[in-house]
């Protein structure tokens, strides 16, 4: 109940037994008609207090947020075309052979040795060139002006969407544990919403400067 119906609700209690109280003290005149009593004012009926609210229920989770948040990878191939030769290849087959056997989906890698960043280049070019999908790798290797030719015929997948993915990304962690620089080097602003990842950074080379002091 409002204050201001309580006061109301209180003034009419208050209020009966006075106008009682005077009708029944006044003598009734002599010549004069009998007044009628006047009649107490009826009680506001107090107001309802407003119903609570139900509360809403919480709003579900969306079940995916990016284009690829919902495969299902199990059993999947993936054909890599590297550049990788000698030490370095036996390395990148191990690794290979490690995720083969451990990732829980299946996924079945395939490193495959395509030449150096100019054959491969070539290679991808004509395979776009043909508009052929069976003639192109999943994933490869190229500097960044090579990418950024694929990406003319709108050839490439915009790697953010799995580094962003709530599903198969990175955690905040694992982005911090890069040089900020490397891993935001292959991002372009020229394609897509001007945020266009066109790769990821497997490895970065550098020069250096050694002698020796004796």
């Amino acid at each position: 109940m409002s204050k201001k119906w309580m006061y109301l609700f209180v003034f009419a209690v208050l209020l009966i037994p006075m106008i009682l109280t005077a009708c029944g003290a006044t003598p009734e005149p002599t010549e004069a008609p009998q007044v009628e009593p006047t009649a107490a004012p009826e009680e506001p009926e107090p107001t309802a207090a407003p119903e609570e609210p139900e509360p809403t229920a919480a709003p579900e989770e969306p079940a995916a947020e990016g284009p690829y948040d919902d495969v299902d990878p199990t059993g999947a191939t993936v054909l890599w075309w590297h550049q990788h030769t000698k030490e370095r290849e036996e390395g990148l087959l191990e690794m290979v052979a490690e995720f083969n056997e451990t990732n829980e989906w299946g996924i079945e890698v395939s490193a495959e040795y395509a030449g150096g960043y100019s054959e491969i280049y070539d290679k991808m070019i004509a395979a776009i060139a043909a508009d052929d999908p069976t003639l192109l790798p999943n994933l490869t290797v190229g500097y960044a002006n090579q990418v950024a030719k694929y990406q003319l015929t709108e050839s490439l997948v915009d790697m953010d969407y799995f580094v962003d993915s709530p599903v198969w990304g990175l955690t905040e962690d694992e982005i911090n544990d890069f040089p900020q620089g490397i891993f935001e080097a292959d991002v372009s602003p020229v394609f897509g919403d001007g945020h266009f990842r066109m790769a990821y950074p497997p490895n970065r080379s550098m020069e250096a400067m050694y002698y020796n002091q004796d």
